[in-house]
């Protein structure tokens, strides 16, 4: 099949995109003709699975970028779907987010600020302040969330309202619930 890519569409796939697919060839095939000795070793299993998100995710960059010399740009919602159908499987979301680890490095040194996201439980989803909102956006699984930035009524600390019917401040422990006079 890459043979095919570079002889008919002139792209090329890179090395290790190549070799884990190799690879994932070589265990399915050895899977279908052949005994496999520890196939109930957890570990192996574990070590085929991400094996297999590896490959899924350098597979599925590899048909967004050359989405227009392979003339596949019509299926590019279905792309983009069967990715956020693997970012459910942990060990693809690692790999996302191995992947995107030189960027979140680097937005950080600017100052950025990253939170574990609530979706696929990885640490990127980079949090940036507005004027009075939080915006969220999740780089790995593209899951956004916007809070609420509020000064605590009694201690003037800054917060974030997450639960717009009660608040509780984390400094001071001031709870301001539902009925009160502020939520009006």
């Amino acid at each position: 099949t890459c043979d095919l890519l570079e002889g008919v569409f002139d792209v090329f796939m890179n090395k290790e995109t190549k070799l884990i697919l190799k690879t994932v060839r070589s265990h399915r095939n050895n899977m279908v003709h052949y005994f496999h000795h520890n196939l109930n070793d957890q570990k192996r299993a574990e070590s085929l699975t991400v094996e297999q998100a590896t490959a899924w995710f350098r597979l599925n960059g590899f048909l967004k970028s050359n989405s227009k010399k392979l003339r596949i740009e019509k299926y590019q919602y279905r792309l983009d779907n069967l990715e956020k159908q693997l970012i459910s499987y942990s060990q693809y979301a690692e790999q996302k987010l191995e992947s995107l680890k030189p960027k979140i490095e680097g937005l950080k040194i600017t100052g950025e600020v990253f939170e574990l996201c609530s979706n696929c439980d990885q640490v990127a989803m980079q949090v940036s302040k507005g004027d009075v909102f939080l915006n969220c956006l999740c780089l790995v699984c593209n899951s956004t969330d916007i809070r609420l930035q509020v000064k605590c009524p009694e201690c003037k600390t800054d917060q974030v309202l997450y639960n717009p019917s009660v608040f509780e401040c984390k400094n001071c422990e001031h709870v301001v619930s539902q009925d009160s006079k502020l939520f009006d």
